[in-house]
């Protein structure tokens, strides 16, 4: 063989190792922790057009849903418990999981907002009654209801700063929340 040859040879070996580390054969997801909301970007270098992964990356991020929660603290220490929510790449255009409202939800800052009054004006365990009754696997659409209702309502996006106005904004809002969710949630005045 000749040494023109050999050194096309290595070129070509070394571009295409070059090409399969750091190539466009990715799959990217996003996974969210159904305990604590928070998210996690994963990243998956993958043989082109099959599902063999030689090499991911894993990157853990605060949702605003997750935030409020560590700031009150209503989530125990856990394990995460994550759950594919979205994903794309490596010849997928696009794979939504059937976990992927909580994602929506968890970056949804009104309904972290109001996660974080009930926590803040109403106690943790209240909280957690919201987000187990309103983010369970059977009822996606009580989460977008509550945060479409928050939205339309007046809910300040960063939340109320006093118990008396979060009250009065509850008293004024509890009918409708209650009437699309039947939660029979209550705060005392």
């Amino acid at each position: 063989m000749t040494r023109r040859k050999r050194n096309c040879r290595w070129v070509a070996t070394v571009f295409v190792v070059a090409i399969a580390i750091v190539g466009p054969f990715r799959f990217n997801s996003s996974h969210v922790c159904r305990v604590c909301f928070c998210e996690q970007h994963v990243s998956a270098r993958q043989v082109p057009l099959m599902n063999i992964t030689y090499w991911s990356t894993r990157q853990q991020t605060e949702t605003p849903l997750s935030a409020q929660l560590n700031r009150y603290a209503v989530m125990p220490a856990h394990e995460h418990d994550w759950s594919f929510a979205t994903g794309g790449g490596n010849g997928i255009t696009c794979m939504l999981g059937s976990d992927r409202h909580l994602l929506f939800t968890a970056h949804s800052k009104p309904f972290a907002a109001f996660i974080g009054n009930v926590a803040e004006y109403r106690g943790n365990a209240e909280a957690a009654r919201w987000l187990k009754d309103l983010l369970t696997e059977t009822s996606p659409q009580r989460a977008r209801f509550v945060d479409a209702e928050l939205q339309s309502g007046g809910f300040p996006g960063n939340g109320f700063t006093s118990k008396a106005e979060f009250i009065q904004w509850w008293e004024s809002h509890r009918s409708e929340l209650e009437r699309g969710l039947d939660l029979g949630i209550e705060l005392p005045e």
